[in-house]
């Protein structure tokens, strides 16, 4: 007679779910996390961006239950950064975003896309990075031309995108107007560069909604309960 010494890891599917593909169905969660950037190679997990599409194209064929986005990030590439947040933007289910670590460059950007759309929440130690990005430009004097006007045009995407959910969100913009805002934030970033900000300060800035844990926001459950 055999004695079952240990539970088939088939049995624990969701522990596959997440480890190798960034999803828990059950359960609706997906993992964000490291540098947003396209993989060198054309192996199925060489772009996150892909996979966070696929992974949200299966939770939405099921059902339109919310959705949380477990993300933790660096920043990374542009493109594949705003190819994100249009997913998120054109999706029919809400969503709870959960910044863990740090929520930087891209990072602080790809949150925005829940306002409106679901809650914006950051763990209580959570550090936010809020820049104008780093530029590689190399190649014929017209690419380097073209590219710098790719920058210019991103660069001015970004700002419209902070403007827009801080103004309505950001306590401390109660006494501005939406120009005033965005040209305070062009200010601070021109002065600063790298703005780093505690939990605490990005919510008073309105980069996120609140912390996951205070009294508006005590629980994944309570949130959930709230956009169903």
């Amino acid at each position: 007679m055999s004695i079952k010494t240990k539970a088939a890891y088939s049995e624990y599917s969701h522990i596959a779910e997440a480890h190798d593909n960034d999803i828990i169905v059950s359960s609706r969660e997906i993992f964000l996390h490291g540098h947003i950037e396209e993989g060198e190679d054309e192996g199925i997990n060489s772009s996150i961006s892909i996979n966070f599409l696929k992974n949200i194209q299966i939770l939405n064929d099921i059902n339109n239950n919310p959705i949380i986005i477990h993300q933790q990030s660096i920043g990374g590439e542009w493109e594949s950064g705003m190819m994100i947040y249009d997913i998120i933007q054109q999706s029919p289910s809400p969503f709870i975003v959960i910044c863990h670590g740090v929520a930087a460059s891209m990072g602080s950007i790809i949150p925005q896309s829940v306002y409106k759309r679901g809650v914006r929440l950051t763990m209580p130690n959570c550090y936010w990075l809020i820049h104008e990005g780093e530029q590689s430009i190399s190649g014929t004097t017209k690419q380097v031309q073209s590219y710098y006007e790719l920058t210019r045009l991103s660069k001015a995407q970004m700002y419209n995108i902070y403007a827009e959910v801080c103004f309505e969100t950001g306590e401390y913009y109660q006494d501005m107007t939406k120009a005033k805002t965005k040209a305070f934030l062009r200010r601070k970033l021109e002065s600063k560069e790298d703005w780093w900000l505690t939990a605490k300060e990005a919510v008073t800035y309105g980069f996120v909604d609140g912390i996951l844990g205070s009294e508006k926001f005590k629980s994944i459950k309570s949130i959930k309960a709230t956009l169903v």
